[in-house]
């Protein structure tokens, strides 16, 4: 398929890898986990060049969606440019033929979405063999393609919504380029842009597909879509000026690895090595952080530490934890129905928020503070929540400080921004209380450090600090803290000091402080050697480190034995 596009690369052998990868698509003679990594080894190293170098294609969904990303020299910035199959006018007057017949049809929208997609094809081929449309299987597999995109998958933005190296997709309004987050590309105007009509229309399919009301008295809404992508929608001019808008942090089906984090250098092999050793002695752990900093990244890795026979209860707002594990039970917040008294505007994690004025709880509302209270009957020996930042966050500190284990995020760059957050409106945690917490790691975006001028800057994220909560000085009211791990951003690298929480495991567990620094190198060493061994994938990830706590002498023989 890459011979129908045009393809300008002055790099004989790059084009040539293209090649390669798409050969490999239609063989079928790779997995998917191989596939991505080569993929993504060919778009790290495109990415590695003067800006206005970069011109790349890659394979998306094929036959049909692929991407390119190039510079456009005229704006002076990346587009990234979604390419699908052009119906010729004939195609097009036979799609528009089928259109109009498949009104007639009734689709169970509450099929899965494989399911509907099988019925769908089935009776576009019934029409075609029907009215005898003369198309050849190309051509009927390009007009079924466009069918299927607009009825079960996600229309003008679908190649985007498949694109795995995307993370958001913004659109601004009305007549605007939409703009995505790509994971190597970073920042990137597209070639999509959507008019007034077809926007509005859009945004109430959206809302529709994920059970949700949105009107000109009701203009904004928070929902999660069927793939579990996390959506706000606003419509019309009623809160944003240009018209609907609409954003997407998509989901990832396949969690992040500690071992990705650190090929990504977003942290170490000695900082997991730590982590785990806490996770193992029944630590709390928050990771806190700004926007996008990859706080819920990094907690879905930390989980992957986690005990298997650890049952752990997970509470969101939306879904985003995703565990390797079995003995988990995962809950999610619900909005309630009806307008209520305080103006509620469908916003999730607001409705039933004591202390924050005009919104009122609505009839079957489902907050994180009744999901948490309902988690401590469940007897958990973790307790994970997606997102500290309301009511919730007092009952999570008294769980903590009564002996029952939590791991959570939170928005806050820094040891004081936290502090003042948690003793602000409406989490009205004291500080005695927030003082039972075992440690927070930072995480942040932070600049490349670039050296030629003409590349384009990439940002990172990175575990600035990791800071140990040891006690409460009674007379003055101050945290005793400890930063026991600091980024050096000189030479990118992570500087440990002495660990308080290993003087305290030593005194509660009767091991002595000696061998808990023996066993996080040891563990560190095993890390660094998944890591060698090139094994990335979450499940593989999981089930050796689990095997670990089994048969710690015989772990390097299994990392051979899983490595590809």
């Amino acid at each position: 398929m890459f011979s129908r596009f045009k393809l300008t690369l002055k790099r004989r052998n790059i084009k040539q890898k293209i090649l390669e990868l798409e050969e490999d698509y239609y063989r079928g003679e790779e997995g998917e986990a191989e596939r991505m990594e080569d993929i993504s080894a060919f778009l790290t190293e495109r990415a590695d060049v003067p800006i206005e170098e970069i011109n790349v294609i890659y394979p998306v969904n094929p036959p049909f969606q692929f991407a390119q990303i190039v510079y456009d020299p005229i704006e002076m910035e990346l587009l990234y440019k979604a390419i699908e199959p052009d119906l010729t006018q004939k195609e097009a007057n036979y799609l528009s033929t089928i259109n109009l017949l498949l009104d007639n049809i009734r689709i169970d929208t509450r099929m899965l979405v494989l399911e509907r997609e099988r019925q769908l094809r089935e009776r576009v081929n019934e029409i075609i063999e029907s009215y005898d449309m003369p198309l050849d299987s190309f051509q009927r597999e390009k007009i079924i393609y466009t069918l299927l995109r607009e009825y079960t998958g996600y229309g003008r933005i679908d190649v985007l919504m498949h694109d795995r190296y995307i993370e958001d997709i913004s659109c601004n309004g009305p007549g605007d380029p939409l703009y995505i987050y790509h994971r190597i590309f970073e920042s990137c105007r597209t070639n999509i842009v959507i008019d007034e009509l077809e926007l509005n229309r859009f945004v109430l399919k959206l809302a529709q597909s994920a059970g949700k009301y949105i009107s000109i008295s009701q203009p904004i809404t928070d929902a999660t879509l069927p793939d579990g992508s996390r959506v706000n929608l606003t419509l019309g001019e009623e809160v944003t000026r240009k018209g609907s808008t609409f954003t997407i942090r998509k989901f990832k089906h396949d969690p992040i690895s500690p071992i990705e984090l650190m090929k990504y250098g977003s942290a170490s092999a000695e900082l997991f090595a730590f982590l785990w050793i806490l996770l193992q002695y029944n630590k709390s752990i928050l990771v806190s952080g700004s926007t996008a900093a990859g706080k819920t990244t990094f907690l879905n890795a930390l989980c992957m530490f986690l005990n298997k026979e650890a049952k752990i209860v997970s509470i969101e707002d939306t879904a985003e934890i995703n565990i390797y594990h079995d003995n988990w039970i995962q809950s999610v917040a619900r909005v309630g129905f009806g307008g209520g008294r305080g103006g509620e505007s469908g916003i999730s994690g607001t409705s039933g928020i004591s202390g924050i004025s005009g919104i009122q709880r609505r009839p079957g509302d489902i907050t994180l503070y009744d999901l948490l209270a309902a988690a401590l009957r469940q007897r958990p020996d973790y307790i994970i929540v997606g997102e500290v930042r309301g009511a919730e966050a007092y009952t999570m500190f008294q769980a903590i400080s009564v002996g029952h284990p939590s791991l959570g995020t939170i928005h806050s760059g820094s040891l004081p921004e936290l502090i003042s957050r948690i003793e602000s409106n409406p989490m009205n945690v004291p500080r005695p209380l927030f003082a039972s917490l075992d440690a927070v790691v930072f995480t942040s975006i932070v600049p490349g450090n670039v050296q030629e001028e003409q590349k384009k800057q990439r940002k990172k994220r990175r575990v600035k600090s990791v800071v140990e909560i040891l006690d409460l000085d009674l007379d003055t009211n101050d945290l005793m803290t400890n930063e026991v791990m600091r980024w050096e951003p000189a030479d990118d690298s992570f500087r440990f000091t002495k660990s308080f929480l290993f003087e305290e495991i030593s005194q509660e567990f009767g091991v002595k402080e000696r061998e808990l620094r023996g066993e996080m190198k040891r563990r560190a060493d095993i890390l660094n050697y998944i890591s060698e061994m090139n094994i990335t994938d979450f499940r593989d990830v999981t089930r050796l480190i689990q095997s670990y706590h089994i048969n710690p002498d015989g772990i390097f023989e299994m990392i051979e034995e899983v490595a590809p």
